[in-house]
């Protein structure tokens, strides 16, 4: 075990890969159910087919697997997945999605409220009511002074 584990390291360090924290589970052998796992009502035959569960990996029957569910760390497809584990996975994605809503719902109002507040801190005009002496129509030129402006304006009036 030594080994193979040095070798599994050796592999994701020349690779740059990181070790899955999530694994596929390990399936209950076929031999070792009867009946499914979960109703224990259904006896496997040639007709009534045994099917894993691929989250837990418990042996059960159809009706007791009918569901599935994406497990991205296993497929890009949605898995076949018992009714108890469909139960568990539905409800930690409604709670997931809840919680992501309520964050970014929290997160539009923080900026809202910084985009407020940074609106009135950045006004161009002065807080004592000065107004630039260039008129409206014409260019503000942010390298000249107001003397330059002016000047500007007397030599068009008289062209």
């Amino acid at each position: 075990m030594a080994h193979i584990n040095k070798c599994i390291e050796d592999l994701l360090r020349k690779s740059g890969k990181k070790a899955a924290e999530v694994h596929a589970a390990v399936w209950v052998p076929d031999s070792e159910a009867n009946v499914c796992m979960h109703c224990k009502r259904n006896q496997f035959t040639v007709l009534n087919r045994r099917h894993h569960c691929r989250k837990c990996g418990d042996v059960v029957c159809g009706p007791c697997s009918n569901k599935k569910f994406l497990l991205p760390s296993q497929s890009s497809k949605p898995l076949r997945v018992c009714l108890n584990c469909y139960d568990i996975l539905s409800k930690a994605k409604v709670q997931n999605n809840y919680q992501n809503s309520i964050s970014s719902k929290l997160e539009s109002k923080e900026r809202a409220g910084s985009a407020e507040s940074s609106c009135e801190e950045d006004s161009d005009d002065d807080e004592d009511g000065n107004r630039p002496e260039t008129a409206p129509d014409q260019p503000k030129f942010y390298g000249s002074t107001s003397a330059d402006v002016i000047e500007d304006k007397e030599q068009s009036r008289t062209q």
